[in-house]
């Protein structure tokens, strides 16, 4: 049979162990949040921001694919031809010929082309029963050719025209996205600081609560001993329980605005609340 002080200790080891359970099962205190770790969290969540860096990407790919079409362009050719004569079956004659071309052309920017090219041909007779002469014969030439339209398609400006406006798109992208950012960053710290105005004033409010509750207590005490009326009594009740509502509303406020401030800077966090916030000294 076990003794009453055992009895004891094995009741305080019990309440022991509950406790130290419980405390290793409590989630931990959320970790102090400042300002500027809330606009990072926003920037780097955005989905919006993502899409808008995407579209200043594209810009700059517009503006690639419109200079490249200023970008030279290479050439090149590789004919060969040949003709065979066997009227006479003793007398069998041919002629090989072989023409080879390189070049390149130049678009540019007032609507000319220019090509610039070269060729090398070559030609050959089986049997040669000319005079004395070469046998193949080569030919070369260079030459050097610039189309200019006078009407349609004249001009630096008209020829211009799509870089000109894939630069304007990138200024506007990169405007869109320097907006975006700034508004994000306006959205945050105005929930960030409506937050921490809100928990000010909620606890404010719970003074003002105990304040009233405290004079509540007086006056009942007063009336008790004939000092106060019922109607300083009954005025202390309705002190009360406006004290009461004013708690509730702050109470609702501060969740809402820590719904907001969660919106901003935690993606998929929505059972997660703010941490303490940690604000400037003045």
């Amino acid at each position: 049979m076990l003794r009453p002080c055992s009895l004891t200790a094995h009741f305080i080891l019990l309440g022991i162990l509950v406790c130290s359970a419980r405390a290793q099962l409590a989630p931990p205190a959320p970790a102090p949040l400042t300002v500027e770790e809330c606009v990072a969290r926003a920037l780097n969540q955005n989905f919006n921001l993502q899409l808008k860096q995407f579209s200043t990407q594209n810009a700059r790919d517009q503006l690639i694919r419109a200079d490249a079409s200023f970008d030279p362009s290479l050439f090149a050719s590789l004919a060969a031809s040949g003709s065979r004569d066997e009227r006479i079956a003793t007398a069998r004659s041919s002629d090989q010929q072989t023409a080879a071309a390189v070049g390149v052309t130049q678009r540019l920017a007032s609507g000319a082309t220019a090509t610039l090219s070269t060729s090398l041909d070559r030609s050959r007779e089986t049997p040669y029963v000319a005079p004395p002469s070469y046998n193949p014969v080569y030919t070369n030439d260079l030459a050097l050719s610039v189309k200019q339209p006078l009407l349609q398609g004249f001009g630096v400006t008209i020829n211009r025209a799509a870089i000109s406006r894939a630069r304007i798109e990138i200024s506007r992208t990169q405007l869109d996205f320097k907006d975006s950012v700034l508004t994000v960053i306006r959205n945050v710290e105005a929930a960030y600081y409506a937050l921490a105005f809100g928990r000010e004033q909620l606890a404010l409010r719970k003074l003002s609560l105990e304040t009233t509750q405290r004079l509540l207590s007086e006056n009942q005490t007063r009336q008790k001993t004939g000092v106060a009326t019922s109607l300083d009594v009954l005025q202390a009740e309705v002190s009360v329980a406006n004290a009461r509502r004013d708690v509730l509303l702050a109470e609702q406020a501060v969740l809402n605005q820590e719904d907001t401030l969660i919106s901003l800077i935690g993606r998929f966090e929505f059972a997660k609340r703010p941490g303490p916030l940690v604000l400037p000294d003045v």
